[in-house]
């Protein structure tokens, strides 16, 4: 992941936590992840070769908090359902987003680069 598609990713997923309450099963604020002993090695190397805390990564953009009274009083196939598709909609619309910030610089570098062609 580059920094563009980081940036977009974050953007994305404070909006979506804004709105957690729409979405019942969305956590307003993304969990952490747990260490394995692979990622507690990793995090010592990298302290080690004291690299920026912005490499590091610490957890989760999005996550779901699914509790039994969820699985209980909804259709188990269609939260199952929901959440693919939630997260092939989440790529997707990274993707388009990328496409439209890529777009946008282009044509505003090509509004600013006008202004130093010769005019007859």
């Amino acid at each position: 992941m580059d920094n563009m598609e980081g940036i977009l990713v974050e953007r994305f997923s404070s909006f979506l936590e804004m709105r957690a309450d729409d979405f019942v099963i969305l956590r307003r604020k993304a969990c952490e992840k747990r260490p394995s002993k692979k990622d507690a090695v990793k995090k010592a190397k990298i302290s080690i070769e004291k690299k920026s805390p912005d490499e590091d990564d610490d957890g989760y953009d999005i996550s779901f908090l699914i509790t039994h009274y969820h699985t209980e009083t909804m259709w188990r196939d269609k939260l199952v359902e929901f959440i693919v598709t939630f997260i092939q909609e989440i790529n997707s619309e990274i993707s388009d987003l990328r496409l439209n910030v890529n777009s946008r610089g282009r044509k505003v570098a090509e509004h600013f680069f006008l202004q130093f062609v010769a005019k007859k």
